[in-house]
């Protein structure tokens, strides 16, 4: 039997808990989280975890397993993310794996790039320098990777940074694209939204993150600075509003505008990958199946 991983990607706020949740039910499998913000167990309502009723009802992996003070990197997780798809392919011709961060949909289907070790000077070296500082690095002596990057992954900054002092050359020199073999089918789908209302959705979204407590929720991370890992949208912010740099009502509106700004670089990312299937609901994807 054919087993098969069921990609399904898309925009933050553009409906892929739900949509992963159906699916999973009407296929009786289990799902494998790739939202690198939903790795750790002290980020909550920010970074809109499935609630407690949908994580009854259908096992996830991946989430709130890591310590927000756990240098947990993208090679993490395809290493584990690949030893979890061998278990459950034991049990299920299918596995869904969901989330938004493109990086980690493509350690886990096509297999990470060999990059140079890096000394633990040039470590330090980073680990003192500002997320912003980082990208300015980046941005200056790999200009194509910085346009395409997930600026809001803290450790993939950390390491584009770390590969270009300690080579001298673009993090992209690296990255060569070759697809590493995998013993299951890939079946890859994205949501497909008007960006109205996707946008919609994210402002609702952001709203309902506010009623639920995401200021308090912020106040407590507070506790955890330093943390590279908290410079994350819907904390940061509220971060800057608590050091009287912004109002709250500043805070929120930023919250918005850089959720909408992330998931545009979502959608250019998704929309490289000409593998994908461009859905609207799980009828289009049981059609394929």
């Amino acid at each position: 039997m054919v087993k098969r991983l069921i990609v399904l990607a898309g925009a933050t706020a553009s409906g892929k808990t739900s949509l992963a949740i159906d699916l999973a039910t009407h296929l009786h499998c289990e799902i494998i989280s790739c939202d690198a913000r939903q790795f750790y167990k002290e980020l909550n309502i920010g970074v809109a975890k499935p609630n407690d009723e949908q994580l009854k009802k259908i096992k996830h992996h991946c989430i709130s397993h890591q310590s927000i003070n756990s240098n947990y990197t993208v090679a993490d997780f395809e290493k584990e993310a690949l030893s979890i798809t061998d278990n459950l392919f034991e049990k299920y011709e299918y596995i869904i794996l969901c989330g938004g961060s493109g990086l980690y949909i493509d350690a886990l289907c096509n297999g990470l790039d060999d990059m140079p070790a890096i000394r633990e000077a040039v470590k330090k070296q980073v680990a003192n320098l500002s997320i912003e500082e980082c990208l300015s690095i980046i941005k200056e002596k790999d200009e194509t990777y910085f346009n395409e990057m997930d600026q809001q992954n803290t450790r993939r900054v950390q390491r584009a940074t770390e590969v270009i002092l300690e080579t001298k050359l673009p993090f992209s020199c690296f990255r060569k694209g070759e697809k590493k073999q995998r013993n299951f089918e890939i079946l890859k789908f994205a949501i497909d939204i008007e960006r109205e209302k996707l946008y919609e959705n994210i402002n609702q979204r952001v709203d309902d993150m506010i009623i639920d407590g995401l200021e308090n929720e912020a106040k407590e991370l507070t506790k955890l600075l330093p943390n590279k890992n908290l410079d994350t949208i819907g904390y940061r912010e509220f971060f800057d509003f608590f050091e009287n740099k912004i109002s709250k009502t500043e805070a929120i509106e930023k919250i918005k505008q850089h959720t909408r700004n992330y998931a545009k670089r979502q959608m250019t990312w998704f929309k490289r990958d000409t593998d994908i299937r461009w859905i609207k609901n799980i009828k289009e994807i049981l059609q394929v199946l």
